[in-house]
């Protein structure tokens, strides 16, 4: 059997390249392992698993910090449309009176 190189898997997830990942997971899949080897194998499989899901997390925090500000900026614009109304308004019944 094959030695796992764990350092060399974490190089490749690292620098997501999955597919030669996939790969090397699938040759010591398909040979006799030890609970050890299992054991690695499964655990970098949860490392990838959770790296990717941080940075598709830190993805998403971006992209909704981006549009919280887009729309605290709309608010702001609608409140000052919404002073000019009212003051505009306020004017014309000045005049009627």
């Amino acid at each position: 059997m094959a030695h796992l190189d764990t350092s060399k898997l974490e190089e490749l997830v690292a620098q997501d390249k999955w597919e030669e990942v996939r790969k090397q997971l699938e040759e010591y899949f398909r040979a006799d392992l030890s609970p050890e080897d299992k054991g690695q194998i499964y655990a970098i499989i949860a490392m990838s698993h959770m790296a990717a899901q941080n940075s598709l997390n830190r993805q998403r925090i971006e992209i909704l910090d981006g549009l919280m500000q887009e729309i605290k900026q709309l608010q702001g614009e609608q409140k000052k449309l919404e002073d000019q109304v009212d003051l505009t308004l306020a004017r014309n019944q000045l005049k009627k009176d």
